[in-house]
């Protein structure tokens, strides 16, 4: 009985620990960025839907660098979140900083992001409001 009890709160800990928790929740239905690192363009396309947003970051001949669901709840006063990988393409931390730093960024036209020492140019593209 106490395994039992002890293996419930390993996974209980070890499922908040991967959670995130955003501040707030940007409400858009669709949004485009052209990123430029170093002079390689690239674009991500972040959708908005049913307490998730999906992101797609496409290299310049549109094949898939990166596709990650970001699923969200209310947990009491926080917002909890969790990245789950689209696909097969490896799932990369960095990646999902990136993501959550357009996310915070969301309504600003132009701006810069900082991940591992990779400075992003990014462009706000709007494709809906």
């Amino acid at each position: 009985m106490m395994k039992f009890l002890l293996l419930g709160v390993v996974v209980f800990m070890t499922s908040c620990a991967n959670q995130l928790h955003l501040t707030t929740i940007p409400k858009f239905s669709q949004k485009h960025f052209i990123i430029d690192n170093n002079g390689h363009k690239s674009s991500i396309y972040v959708r908005s839907k049913d307490g998730e947003y999906h992101f797609v970051w496409l290299n310049p001949m549109n094949a898939p660098i990166a596709r990650k669901f970001l699923k969200y709840k209310q947990c009491g006063e926080l917002v909890c979140a969790k990245f789950e990988n689209d696909g097969f393409l490896p799932p990369t931390k960095s990646t999902e900083v990136l993501f959550l730093e357009l996310l915070e960024h969301i309504e600003q036209n132009e701006f810069e992001i900082t991940v591992n020492n990779r400075i992003y140019k990014v462009i706000n593209a709007n494709l809906f409001k």
